[in-house]
């Protein structure tokens, strides 16, 4: 792996405090909290409330590493990666993930945008009716198998960052 790594921002959501991160597979509030071992088919975590920036990060070939989420206060500061910490294992078995603000996992716009978005127009920002604002984002990583979630040690929660590799 080259050390440069190449940021591209997707989008801002916002989240009210609880943010959930899964294969959009098990997106259905039926999926919540259901795990084997220690790898869950989801991870919802709390996080401080406002508004979150969605980075991709890339080796210069083009391969995604990273799906970053911070909370816009936390770009302001250099938050140390030694001191992140693996929050949770997700199983990703579409190749397809999101990260969205919990309270709209019961939303069928969302949950049908997620199933049914085409290739050509993901990675996307997602926004309920109703929302002036996104509340989540979709993300092809075109892979499938367990990833670590990773946060800084506050809480709640002010970044995480899914590892690809």
């Amino acid at each position: 792996m080259s050390d440069e790594l190449l940021f591209a921002h997707l989008g801002s959501l916002r989240c009210d405090g609880r943010l959930l991160l899964c294969d959009v597979e098990y997106f259905d509030p039926k999926y919540a909290g259901m795990a084997r071992a220690k790898v869950g088919l989801d991870a919802e975590l709390e996080v401080r409330p406002g508004l979150w920036e969605v980075m991709l990060v890339r080796e210069p070939a083009g391969e995604l590493r990273f799906v970053l989420l911070a909370h816009e206060q936390e770009l302001e500061t250099s938050a140390p990666l030694d001191e992140a910490e693996a929050v949770a294992l997700l199983r990703v078995d579409s190749g397809r993930i999101t990260a969205v603000d919990a309270s709209l996992r019961d939303d069928e716009t969302i949950a049908t945008a997620l199933i049914e978005a085409p290739r050509e127009q993901v990675p996307c920002m997602l926004t309920a009716p109703g929302h002036a604002e996104a509340g989540g984002t979709l993300i092809d990583i075109d892979l499938g198998g367990v990833f670590e979630l990773y946060a800084g040690p506050e809480t709640p929660r002010s970044s995480l960052f899914l590892a690809l590799t």
